[in-house]
């Protein structure tokens, strides 16, 4: 049987806090895509859980103390570390993804991505997760190289628009 042993993402819907930075809610719109993508069916993005899905994965400390309670604690994370947490409550399937911070909120939905599986068009986690963890690096960095290409393809040419940009697809 395909869902003995594995946490299943039936029907999934998110829950994001409405106060979250833009490379937050980028990561969240990725993670919407993938899944939608994977289970061919839609991925609502809401800013409460009064959806009734099968399964929510609530995003952020906030979001995730509405639906586990007080149990879940960010405290001694740092400002990229995370929390991974799943659960059941009131029949549906919820899984936290959560930093101290924003950094740590968007590196919990990267490694969230990581940890999804599909099979048959149905996502899962291959078990309940209560992980607690960070980035392995400290600091990360882009290089830049100076060849002089026309507009939008070299960085000296780029207006603050193209930097903002640029920046959060780097964050």
């Amino acid at each position: 049987l395909m869902a003995e042993g594995k946490f299943m993402l039936d029907r999934p819907a998110i829950v994001i806090e409405a106060d979250q930075p833009s490379y937050v809610q980028y990561a969240v719109q990725d993670l919407a895509d993938y899944l939608r993508d994977a289970s061919g069916g839609p991925v609502p993005i809401a800013t409460s859980s009064e959806n009734k899905a099968a399964s929510l994965i609530a995003v952020g400390p906030d979001a995730g103390r509405r639906l586990l309670g007080d149990t879940l604690t960010v405290e001694g994370l740092g400002e990229e570390g995370y929390i991974l947490k799943t659960d059941t409550k009131q029949g549906a399937k919820v899984v936290v993804a959560a930093g101290a911070g924003p950094r740590g909120t968007k590196a919990a939905i990267s490694a969230l991505m990581r940890l999804i599986q599909v099979e048959e068009r149905r996502p899962f986690l291959a078990d309940s997760l209560d992980l607690r963890d960070h980035p392995g690096f400290a600091k990360r960095g882009m290089h830049f190289n100076g060849w002089p290409f026309k507009y939008p393809h070299s960085f000296r040419r780029w207006q603050e628009e193209d930097w903002q940009r640029y920046l959060d697809i780097l964050a």
